[in-house]
């Protein structure tokens, strides 16, 4: 072994936090464990919760709750559904709407008609009638010079 390279060898004396003490080999003089053989649950067979210092919470709020990538994948899926849901109610509402305002605008018309009627009732004279429209067909475009309507279908040869 070479000299002056390595770090000073010490017998340490080793102290759980259920009380056991012993000794060992170390470069330290004296050690502090949470946990020896005494008192591990793998030795003594007993089921024992360890969280010293609070390193579960502390854990918890530096990394909050680890969820893997599937169940990130559901609740974003969840997520857009549900506002598919409410953008779907929201559609429903507003065609109510619509339909509502379409049914009062049309009473006001049957109203105004009626009331029409009756003013020309009482002056006398039949009353108007609104004439539906019907939308007008297109004719078919004629043959124009550059391009003749129909081609013969035996031309003669010259």
């Amino acid at each position: 072994m070479k000299e002056k390279i390595h770090p000073k060898w010490f017998e340490a004396t080793v102290v759980c936090s259920c009380g056991n003490t012993f000794t060992t080999g170390s470069t330290r003089e004296k050690l502090h464990v949470e946990i020896c053989s005494a008192c591990h649950p793998f030795f003594t067979g007993n089921q024992k919760f360890v969280d010293t210092e609070g390193r579960v919470e502390k854990f918890m709020t530096k990394y909050g709750t680890v969820t893997s990538k599937k169940s990130k994948k559901d609740q974003a899926k969840a997520e857009r559904e549900k506002a598919q849901a409410e953008a779907a109610k929201a559609e429903a509402a507003k065609a109510e709407a619509a339909k509502a305002q379409a049914a009062a605008a049309e009473t006001a018309q049957a109203a105004e008609t009626a009331t029409e009627v009756k003013a020309a009732e009482t002056a006398g004279a039949a009353p108007k009638r609104k004439r539906a429209t019907k939308p007008r067909t297109r004719k078919p475009k004629a043959a124009t010079a550059d391009a003749p309507a129909e081609t013969p279908a035996e031309t003669p040869a010259p």
